[in-house]
């Protein structure tokens, strides 16, 4: 059986409703009566969208680059006319950051996902994407005058990431932004 996080990374459709759920539309006017059981369903709509980490087209270790790309399109074509396209690719962003590495690969992000970043060529994706990077390290902790070492150590990957993908040139700008801002945090 598959739960409705699995459910979701098969079904962009489903997606995009469990995003109308929790965020309108930018033109959208605000809902007059906001009923209880709105609220209740908004709550799970976030909730399941927080769990939501199950790359679309991930098989076994490896993301399907077909699969993924249609997803990705399939969601963005039905948030458009809701007006949602930039939630819709913060948040297609924010999963994608979940994607695993491929062990054959030597990079970060799996090509595949490189590959539907270039093409999407959405700064909403990208921003969502390091957002999640970021957001993804969790709670953490420090030695008294620690410092920056744990910052830096990160920056050095998401560095050594950027110039691993240098064939995916958005993907590569971001990643580098994404090892700017860890040194930033480390200063």
């Amino acid at each position: 059986t598959l739960s409705i996080v699995g459910l979701m990374a098969r079904d962009p459709e489903l997606f995009v409703e469990v995003l109308s759920h929790v965020f309108r539309g930018k033109k959208a006017s605000p809902e007059e009566v906001v009923t209880d059981g709105m609220k209740a369903r908004a709550r799970a709509s976030y909730e399941l969208l927080r769990m939501f980490k199950t790359v679309p087209g991930l098989k076994g270790t490896k993301v399907d680059l077909n699969d993924l790309a249609c997803w990705v399109s399939q969601a963005r074509s039905i948030a458009g006319p809701k007006d949602m396209t930039e939630i819709c690719d913060i948040h297609i962003g924010h999963l994608l950051a979940y994607a695993p590495s491929d062990p054959d690969e030597t990079s970060w992000p799996p090509s595949a996902v490189c590959s539907v970043i270039e093409s999407t060529a959405s700064g909403d994706l990208e921003r969502g994407f390091a957002t999640e990077c970021f957001n993804k390290r969790g709670v953490y902790g420090k030695a008294i005058n620690e410092g920056g070492d744990q910052e830096r150590r990160l920056a050095e990957q998401y560095q050594h990431w950027s110039d691993s993908t240098r064939q995916f040139s958005r993907t590569s700008a971001m990643l580098a932004g994404i090892a700017e801002g860890w040194n930033r945090q480390a200063d």
